[in-house]
């Protein structure tokens, strides 16, 4: 992209990569600054971009939401406010792959927070989940199209399977929601015993190996993916959220649904109790 700003001085190059006084990439282990910087960026007609471990986003939970309020005055009080680029979030290293870290780096509740704001239609948040590298890519430049929101992405960093090509991952993203025909062994949701679903990198790699189990079995199931966490939604909530014909067709009417989901599971129960076959779904995280 480009050089690491830094002014003050530093050991070598070959101890600190990438460092130059000019630079449109900022570094720094403090949360406060990196959101204070960002959003003063914004405010600025300029685009941007924060990444942070998963479970220190918590540290400003509070400066989150305050720039949401801000948000959710300008859209319904203020229109002659023009409309500024999106506060985008990348929230890597995440709850399920913390092999060094551990328990203290474990904490994938952003999301919980974040749902907090997702009233009114006021659409100020976004909450995306990179299933693999070709969604992330579809998720980024979604994000950076947007106005007025706070983007949360959830991507981990290390190496994992592509499943989508960029354009199914687009199609995807659109709904919000998609069912993966090419993975799933029931041809039509009468046909289905179960469904399979998932929300996340690591979620989804637990579910195809589920599938793989249970495919061994003989028994029928639909595999479905979750890219758009608010699609789940109430459609009388959110009025971009699926309709509930459309949730119904992707998730079925009547049939067990095992779900495996990213961050805690109260997040999607509370998302969907509103939706038909809500009873029927069983939420892991």
């Amino acid at each position: 992209v480009t050089n690491k700003q830094w002014d003050a001085g530093y050991i070598s190059d070959e101890v600190d990569e990438h460092m130059h006084v000019s630079g449109q990439v900022v570094e720094q282990l403090s949360e406060h600054q990196m959101e204070g910087f960002l959003e003063a960026y914004l405010l600025t007609g300029r685009h941007g971009i924060w990444s942070s471990y998963e479970s220190f986003v918590h540290v400003i939970d509070s400066m989150l939401n305050q720039h949401a309020k801000w948000l959710e005055a300008t859209v319904r009080e203020i229109p002659w406010r023009k409309p500024i680029a999106s506060m985008n979030l990348l929230v890597s290293s995440h709850v399920w792959r913390q092999d060094h870290n551990g328990f203290s780096h474990q904490d994938p509740g952003v999301t919980s927070v974040l749902l907090n704001k997702c009233f009114h239609n006021d659409h100020v948040i976004g909450i995306y989940f990179a299933t693999d590298a070709n969604m992330l890519l579809a998720i980024a430049e979604k994000c950076y199209k947007s106005t007025n929101k706070i983007n949360a992405i959830i991507a981990g960093k290390q190496p994992a399977a592509t499943w989508l090509t960029l354009d199914e991952a687009r199609a995807e993203l659109a709904k919000g929601a998609a069912a993966w025909d090419w993975a799933s062994t029931a041809k039509t949701n009468d046909e289905a015993q179960v469904v399979l679903a998932a929300a996340g990198d690591v979620p989804t790699q637990e579910i195809m190996a589920a599938s793989d189990k249970l495919k061994a079995l003989g028994i029928k199931f639909k595999v479905v993916n979750v890219a758009d966490l608010l699609s789940l939604q109430s459609a009388k909530e959110n009025d971009e959220a699926l309709t509930d014909e459309e949730f119904a067709d992707i998730f079925t009417a009547d049939k067990p649904v095992l779900f495996a989901y990213h961050s805690y599971a109260h997040d999607v129960r509370g998302l969907i109790y509103d939706r038909p076959n809500h009873d029927n779904f069983n939420v892991n995280s």
